[in-house]
């Protein structure tokens, strides 16, 4: 059972027959979307139902819960930015954590060949990580309708914390599958 949950990783599963579970052995994503029923927190159970699941009917509902907990941190925080700059943000850092881009450099597997020392090495392009650069700031630009100057000196530092908190959401319920799914 190690060796599946090991390769348990985003869009494995359905959610056809979610509250069945298959027993036995083997893991079937039935297994996987029942478990995620554990999570009481909306906005992270849309999440990772999108993820985990690939449940592409629950994406608009987990954008509009993605623009309001944005609109409530910029209100929190004080940030006075227009409300439909917020939603193109929610929108951008959304889709970033749901697909995250991989290194170009070594394909996402976080390790090169390397000639010289007849073996691997970690990637230096992505420190060994796999994953590539963010959203490029022309991009981001267009996205949420902003200039340059915004972008460096603002709003790429708040996709970083949107983008830092999601990846606490991608460890909580990877956790989480795994404790209910032993």
């Amino acid at each position: 059972m190690i060796e599946v949950l090991a390769m348990l990783a985003p869009k494995t599963s359905n959610m056809e027959s979610v509250g069945h579970t298959t027993g036995g052995d083997s893991l079937r994503p039935e297994d996987v979307a029942a478990a995620l029923g554990g999570i009481v927190n909306k906005h992270i159970l849309y999440y990772a139902y999108v993820k985990w699941c690939g449940d592409e009917q629950l994406f608009s509902a987990l954008l509009q819960e993605a623009r309001i907990a944005e609109r409530y941190r910029f209100k929190i925080k004080g940030y006075k930015k227009p409300q439909a700059q917020i939603d193109r943000f929610a929108r951008v850092s959304l889709i970033a954590a749901l697909i995250p881009r991989h290194c170009k450099a070594c394909n996402g597997s976080g390790s090169v060949h390397n000639a010289a020392k007849n073996g691997w090495v970690d990637c230096k392009h992505c420190d060994g990580t796999g994953l590539g650069k963010d959203i490029s700031d022309a991009a981001f630009e267009k996205a949420i309708k902003v200039g340059h100057r915004s972008i460096k000196s603002f709003w790429r530092s708040k996709l970083n914390e949107s983008l830092s908190e999601y990846l606490e959401w991608d460890a909580l319920i990877d956790s989480h599958l795994k404790r209910k799914l032993k």
